[in-house]
């Protein structure tokens, strides 16, 4: 779908193409939801129109350890190591903090469907709480 990363609706034929493709991964999970990681600003028009009463968890992680992790792993550059190279640490880390301020704002986007917002470090210090918050 070439639409998938902007705000501009997705055609019905899109709709059922990607909700096929969903059915046949939704085969191999237990229960009837489906359960996917979406990364990078999805608009909520597309989830809207491939899901049928979305749930969506918002999963939030220390902004020093995001950052890290986009560093370490060169995010937005593994495909031109020589960019990354070119710039300076200072000039990534703004870089990349930058990301992090923008997916904080594309978060509210989704405020409108059934929202849940938890923290990474509280699946990681106490994933029996972190999954009660869920179910519940």
């Amino acid at each position: 779908i070439r639409t998938f990363w902007s705000d501009k609706p997705v055609s019905t034929e899109q709709a059922e193409s990607l909700k096929k493709a969903l059915n046949k991964i939704k085969k191999f999970q237990s229960g009837h939801r489906l359960l996917i990681k979406l990364t990078g600003p999805t608009p909520p028009k597309l989830i809207n129109s491939i899901f049928e009463d979305p749930h969506i968890i918002w999963l939030n992680r220390d902004p020093r350890a995001i950052i890290a992790s986009y560093y370490a792993n060169k995010w937005l550059y593994k495909k031109r190591p020589d960019v990354f190279s070119s710039k300076s640490n200072l000039e990534l880390i703004k870089e990349y903090a930058e990301s992090y301020k923008k997916s904080q704002l594309h978060k509210e986007k989704f405020r409108d469907f059934k929202f849940l917002e938890v923290s990474y470090e509280g699946l990681t210090n106490n994933p029996t709480t972190f999954f009660k918050k869920i179910y519940d």
